[in-house]
């Protein structure tokens, strides 16, 4: 009885590990933001995110935003976890972090909630 507990409990992390793959693999390119919070991007303003998977839903990445002609970048790593993606930024010997709920993830759909509750819609370049 308890190989048969141990066998189902690795098949679980089996199932969960490949998800985080599947959706990292999913993420992985250049995703261009199409709303805010129900509202496109104003004239002029633009912002974008790039994820670069590595291994088991886990990654860099790179966001940027335009306003005005003027564009700022930011790096971070990210690790996707269930429907959760963990943000790490690490500037200036400060390190912060945000996590996200992936709402929907399609190949060529990104649907993000921040934790205000507010969604990110983005649509791969």
């Amino acid at each position: 009885m308890k190989k048969l507990a141990f066998l189902a409990v690795v098949a679980l992390l089996f199932v969960a590990c490949s998800k985080e793959q599947r959706q990292s693999r999913k993420m992985d390119g250049d995703w261009q933001l199409e709303t805010y919070d129900g509202q496109a991007p104003a004239s002029g303003e633009s912002e974008s995110i790039s994820f670069s998977k590595e291994k088991n839903g886990a990654g860099e990445g790179t966001f940027t935003s335009t306003n005005d002609g003027q564009s700022y970048s930011q790096k971070f790593t990210y690790q996707i976890v269930d429907d959760k993606i963990t943000i790490a930024i690490n500037e200036d010997g400060f390190s912060y972090g945000v996590i996200l709920t992936i709402k929907e993830l399609k190949r060529k759909d990104l649907t993000l909630v921040d934790p205000e509750g507010k969604i990110s819609v983005y649509s791969k370049k």
